[in-house]
């Protein structure tokens, strides 16, 4: 299956349960627009003349068509401007994982503000055929982030817009004015004949931004509040100096030299990561509010050094746009174990005692953020989200982790404990807004229930905009936080689904392995193999969850314990041969055991039956469970003796049947060691 936008809905989602196999037929290829009305300025349009990699007649239809050398030596001779004007340069410095969304900044911009104006472009399948044959966009979805800027789309990007820039006058002016998240957007004309680019002034960011003092109120009423001496220095945006763009949230930047201060002068020379967000902004003011009221941890992120806000263009209000914390070199946990993988050719390269180190040093600061008992815990564990810095008072290369992210937001399935990746099923089934013709006619009837059944579990809408919530904005994790507030032995499942994450993050750090490979998620469009024949696809499988070679037998037991529960330990419909269930394959999305998709490889449809059958188990695993949590809280409300030990007859609804294929899921979350437990365990092999 050729990646493109539906691989979203029709495979790596609940949604693909319901899904006809049919298939989705292709959109019809007219202007990508996603603009509003007046906001949208169309500045220029790059006419036929100015096309880049226009198709050879001769090789159109060519599927497997490389980007040459001398394709790529036209891109950068393409960017001179032959207009004799002063000509402005783009730099992509990455793209978001779907390939829509691009950071790109004109030469200008470097040393001002961050203004955070990324650009879009249309979902692959709406390239022209011939230049989406030469560009592959689709390679954004499984290109390493640092290499995304030497892509064929990344340079083409970048001549294009320094084509518009250029052509544009007084493009550096409008720019600058821009408000803070706005958008430039490029489209194709339908048959492709002309690219055209919009500056789009977009203010719903910065009417978004909530102001310090607002905050300050609002969390003074928190339980302990939040002293003045406790927050950070205010700055703004104006102070900080754009160096390049790591990724959605991360900006590099300096801090202008503002003060005479001998500490000031020092920290303008040093890079500083700006975290902003210009899509769920709810998330950012969460996270700041973490960072104010957890103590200090060795292996948790630091508490920001600046507090950065932006006077807003429309109104004048001043809010908060971003803060300033720590950059680390050394990079993520994620990217440490690829780049240890191709350098050891399959054999181990992390000496026991530094993985004994890692182990410990994760489970102690998971601990330290749960002991914030109001609205302590972390629900995104992944290699990502760990980054590395050389280790205090210890030998040369020896490294200590740093846990990053405290938004709260939740993980990814692959990740999610399923106590609560069920749940964040149903949620994705309720949400969604699709036209009757794509899915079968049980989709409506079981969205239906699925609806009522959210709503009496956790009653209450989601909105955009920042509102104060203790713990974050995920229903499935603050149901189990507001049982952890009731004191009882149910309480225990928040600590729990934290250390069902913490197992397989243990799986990773001793076998060495930056995914874990688990059923049908989006973390399997970072492993594309590129092997043609069958022999190599042989020898490209890699481990997935939880095959064991590298763990002693007493991690390997006590990574059972922590990830009892599971799917991969009682069935094989999370796994195949090669680990996922749906693999990437030369850039296609294949059946986990079958070979590379090159001659007479599986079609679609053998690609979409895969996903279905997945997801229809997991979406009825989901249902099932949701229908247990309600007899739960309907006999807890009653007044029944459920007071928080689930006993099984309590806990499964009259007239529904298991057949003991799936044991009780409340149950086995109870079975899970307590985070105290993992770090005696780890404590005592490391000895």
């Amino acid at each position: 299956m050729e990646l493109s936008s539906g691989i979203f809905t029709d495979v790596l989602g609940p949604l693909a349960a319901f899904k006809s196999l049919g298939l989705r037929p292709a959109p019809a290829a007219d202007v990508f627009w996603s603009g509003s009305g007046s906001d949208a300025t169309h500045t220029t349009t790059v006419s036929s003349q100015h096309r880049l990699l226009e198709p050879h007649e001769n090789n159109t239809t060519d599927t497997n068509n490389d980007i040459t050398s001398e394709t790529l030596t036209l891109l950068d001779k393409e960017t001179e401007t032959t207009g004799g004007g002063t000509t402005i340069k783009w730099t992509i410095h990455g793209a978001d994982p779907d390939g829509r969304r691009f950071f790109g900044t004109p030469d200008f911009a470097f040393g001002g503000p961050p203004l955070r104006i990324d650009v879009y472009v249309p979902p692959v399948e709406k390239f022209p055929a011939g230049l989406r044959q030469r560009l592959k966009p689709e390679s954004i979805v499984y290109t390493a982030r640092r290499e995304v800027p030497q892509l064929a789309i990344s340079r083409y990007l970048a001549t294009q817009l320094s084509k518009w820039a250029t052509e544009t006058e007084g493009f550096e002016g409008q720019y600058k004015s821009l408000p803070f998240g706005s958008r430039i957007l490029v489209a194709f004309e339908e048959g492709g004949d002309e690219v055209e680019v919009y500056l789009c002034p977009d203010y719903d960011v910065e009417q978004g931004m909530v102001g310090v003092d607002v905050l300050k109120g609002v969390w003074s009423n928190n339980r302990g509040g939040i002293a003045d001496g406790d927050w950070p220095e205010i700055i703004d945006l104006d102070e900080l100096e754009f160096q390049r763009q790591l990724h959605e949230a991360i900006s590099v930047v300096t801090i202008r030299n503002h003060t005479s201060s001998m500490k000031k002068r020092r920290e303008q020379k040093k890079e500083w990561v700006f975290k902003s967000l210009v899509r769920d902004q709810r998330y950012l003011y969460n996270e700041l509010k973490m960072f104010l009221t957890l103590e200090p941890h060795d292996n948790v992120i630091g508490r920001p050094r600046y507090i950065v806000t932006k006077k807003g263009r429309f109104g004048g209000r001043r809010g908060v746009c971003g803060f300033v914390i720590e950059l680390f070199e050394s990079g993520s946990l994620k990217q440490f174990l690829l780049d240890t993988r191709s350098r050891c050719g399959g054999g181990s390269m992390i000496s026991m005692e530094q993985k004994l180190r890692w182990a410990r040093q994760i489970t102690q600061a998971l601990m330290h953020i749960n002991a914030h008992a109001e609205v302590g815990f972390y629900p995104d564990m992944k290699p990502d989200n760990i980054v590395l810095r050389e280790g205090k008072g210890t030998m040369d290369g020896v490294m200590d982790m740093v846990l990053l992210d405290l938004e709260q937001r939740g993980g990814w399935f692959s990740w999610s404990p399923p106590e609560v990746a069920y749940l964040e099923y149903l949620e994705v089934l309720a949400a969604a807004d699709m036209n009757d013709e794509d899915y079968d006619d049980e989709f409506w009837v079981v969205r239906e229930e699925i609806t009522a059944q959210l709503e009496e579990w956790a009653p209450g809408s989601q909105n955009d905009r920042y509102h104060d919530s203790d713990g974050g904005f995920s229903a499935p994790w603050l149901a189990l936080l507001a049982e952890r507030r009731r004191e009882n032995e149910r309480g225990l499942a928040l600590e729990k689904a934290q250390i069902f994450m913490l197992g397989k993050l243990l799986w990773c750090i001793f076998e060495e392995e930056p995914l874990v490979r688990c059923g049908i998620d989006h973390e399997l469009l970072q492993d594309n193999n590129n092997n043609d024949e069958e022999e190599d696809q042989a020898k490209a499988v890699v481990k997935a969850f939880p095959q064991f070679e590298m763990t002693p037998p007493e991690i390997q037991d006590l990574i059972r314990r922590c990830t009892t529960g599971a799917p991969e330990w009682n069935d094989g419909s999370h796994r195949s041969k090669g680990g996922w269930v749906i693999a990437l394959r030369n850039g296609k999305l294949v059946p986990g055991d079958t070979p590379s998709p090159v001659g007479g490889g599986p079609c679609d449809k053998d690609t979409q039956a895969v996903a279905m059958q997945y997801w229809m188990t997991e979406v009825d695993r989901a249902r099932l469970f949701m229908r247990e949590m309600l007899e739960f809280l309907r006999g807890r409300k009653d007044g029944g003796n459920m007071d928080g030990s689930v006993a099984e007859a309590e806990c499964t609804p009259a007239g529904l049947e298991t057949g003991g294929q799936l044991p009780r899921l409340l149950g086995e979350v109870r079975m899970r060691p307590a985070l105290a437990d993992v770090l005696g365990e780890l404590e005592r092999i490391s000895v």
